[in-house]
Parts: structure tokens; C-alpha cells; sequence
């Protein structure tokens, strides 16, 4: 329980990579694999971030489409 009395900081990443919104999904693998993580821009706007888990989800229903 004590690390939930650490500052917010001390979970944070700075390994931040920001990509365009129209990027291929298959170019997050390398980000993946380097312990980055991917932020989603449009222009200037702030999109959102992609995690692993937000990747395998997405490819766990594209699968489950065909």
C-alpha cells in the first residue's frame, strides 16, 4: 500500500512518442518494443495515447470480424 502514497510522478513515463492519427497500426509495433508510447495527434490536436493492451483488444475484434 505504500506505493500508492508515492507522487503520481513515480508511475509516469517520459518515453513518449508522438505519432499522426493516419499512421498504419502495424508501425506501433516497433514503438511497443522500444517501451514507447505512442501519442495520437491530428494536426496540432491531442487524440489520445494507444497502450499494448489497447492494440490487442483492437486486433482481438478485427479477428473475431472476419
Amino acid at each position: 500500500m505504500t506505493r500508492f502514497r508515492q507522487p503520481v510522478e513515480a508511475a509516469m513515463t517520459t518515453r513518449l512518442r508522438t505519432v499522426d492519427v493516419r499512421m498504419p497500426i502495424r508501425d506501433l509495433l516497433p514503438m511497443f518494443n522500444a517501451g514507447l508510447v505512442p501519442i495520437v495527434t491530428d494536426g496540432d490536436e491531442f487524440v489520445g495515447l494507444v497502450t499494448r493492451i489497447d492494440l490487442i483488444n483492437y486486433l482481438r475484434v478485427k479477428l473475431h470480424e472476419v
